[in-house]
């Protein structure tokens, strides 16, 4: 019996001290390297905004410093000549984006979350005509008769001179664009607060970080066991429903060119490409379940960022008033005429205010990366294992001044005059990095660059030098919960 006791006792000993090897082990894997960096995990993100996380640990540990998780090891790369190598020349060895655990749904098709294998590639070039000049410029109409609505409902708060939250007002904005330009349906947000769509958007954004939204990042496994979820799936259903109806009416209604709204040209799209919309998943088709992810990406991915980051865009004109009238005066030469897609993209103004609050405010602060195959990093002499992470932070690395000069200020005359500040703008990526950079960049440049035009050339911002900001915690994306101001008409 005393045999077998210790027998069982030495098996049970050298287990323990197996699981205490690998755990040591795990924690010490970036001081073994000699990568600085916490020595133990850190869940400040929880209870802190997530972009001050970040920055704090750069000036902690350096721009190259490992992080340790419950998951995996992570690099953070605030180096932008390591992170091009990794994003750009390694891409097919950092394909991956950092995964999650989203809940039983269509979401897996979602490009932005997909690996970059076949299905990727195919998903993407049909999605990549869809936002073509010529295409763009068909939706400059629709999000016009957005921004009359936008400007009509303002009128009220530059009559009567009270405070307002802006955001409230942006966010109408940016949901009535998505509704429309995605999914080709009309609506009011702020006359029609009751709307499905409306309703369902409330759900998803602007959370601080619960037990089941850090269970799902940090555990995905876990989570998908206990069947936890990121957010409401209900809300993501009913877009996906939504979605597939909206489809299957196109379909067969369709004689011709489609409405100009995302599901309509990517329709149009997969028809010039492969003749029809595939029923199953096919080499160069596009299936129904693909579009409508595509769908649901559109709004996650483009009401919250451009509410943020016209929000920002705002918050910065209400400091410096004098950019405000600066983009006025160049407006004005042209407010006689209609804005379009060319005239905006030469108002020189109007995109270094734009650039500038990007490089500020970008409204993803980090772009993550999955390793799925062992990498060494020559300059640095460190070793990545597969299955770890790297992030690179375009909110830490627009505020480097090894890439920027005065990086802590509002300095838009930067993107007026390169030379003069002699910026490194290979670190300038508010859109992402790489292969897998946001393929609806040059709409929400165009959005943003309606709604701002149309603002200032109507209205006046009230300046306040002491506004501040306040954000969620450990939101992924950087927006703030208000803005509160006041306008006047001109």
């Amino acid at each position: 019996m005393t045999m077998i006791v210790l027998i069982l006792g030495s098996i049970l000993l050298i287990w323990i001290i197996y699981i205490l090897k690998g755990f040591y082990e795990y924690l010490t894997y970036w001081r073994r390297q000699c990568v600085p960096g916490p020595k133990f995990f850190k869940f400040k993100w929880t209870y802190q905004p997530f972009h001050e996380v970040m920055y704090e640990g750069t000036q902690l540990y350096g721009p190259i410093h490992g992080v340790l998780t419950p998951r995996c090891h992570l690099l953070v790369i605030n180096d932008i000549d390591v992170a091009r190598e990794l994003y750009i020349k390694q891409f097919h060895k950092f394909p991956i984006r950092y995964s999650f655990w989203f809940g039983y749904s269509n979401i897996d098709k979602i490009l932005f979350f997909m690996p970059a294998n076949d299905d990727w590639k195919r998903i993407r070039s049909l999605i990549t005509p869809a936002f073509t000049t010529g295409k763009l410029k068909r939706m400059i109409e629709p999000i016009e008769e957005i921004n009359v609505n936008f400007i009509r409902h303002l009128l009220k708060f530059s009559e009567s001179g009270e405070e307002f939250d802006m955001k409230i007002l942006t966010g109408a904005f940016s949901m009535d664009v998505i509704a429309r330009c995605a999914y080709g349906i009309e609506i009011d947000s702020l006359s029609q607060p009751d709307h499905p769509i409306v309703t369902n958007a409330k759900k998803i954004f602007g959370v601080d970080a619960t037990f089941s939204y850090v269970m799902c990042i940090m555990f995905p496994k876990i989570a998908k066991f206990f069947r936890l979820e990121m957010t409401d799936m209900k809300t993501v259903q009913y877009f996906d429903d939504l979605t597939s109806k909206i489809i299957q009416k196109r379909i067969e209604s369709s004689s011709g060119k489609q409405n100009p709204d995302l599901i309509g040209l990517m329709i149009e799209s997969a028809i010039e490409v492969n003749g029809t919309v595939a029923k199953n998943d096919m080499p160069k088709g596009i299936s129904k379940d693909e579009i409508s992810a595509q769908g649901i990406l559109f709004f996650i991915a483009g009401f919250d960022t451009t509410n943020a980051t016209l929000t920002h865009i705002f918050y910065y004109l209400i400091k410096h008033p004098e950019w405000q009238e600066k983009l006025h005066d160049e407006l004005s030469v042209i407010s006689h005429e209609k804005f379009d897609y060319e005239k905006l993209k030469e108002l020189s103004i109007l995109n270094a205010i734009i650039d500038e609050t990007l490089r500020l405010k970008p409204p993803l602060p980090m772009i993550d990366r999955e390793c799925i195959e062992p990498y060494r990093i020559e300059s640095h002499n460190i070793e990545i294992p597969k299955n770890s992470m790297i992030s690179v932070q375009p909110y830490v690395l627009h505020r480097d001044p090894r890439y920027f000069r005065y990086p802590l200020e509002f300095r838009p005359e930067r993107f007026l005059d390169k030379t003069k500040f002699n910026d490194n703008l290979a670190a300038y990526i508010p859109f992402g990095l790489g292969p897998r950079l946001c393929v609806g960049m040059r709409f929400a440049l165009n959005e943003l660059r309606l709604a701002l035009a149309n603002f200032v050339i109507n209205y006046k911002l009230v300046p306040n030098p002491d506004i501040k900001l306040e954000y969620y915690n450990g939101s992924m994306l950087m927006s703030p919960k208000k803005l509160m101001v006041r306008i006047q008409q001109r």
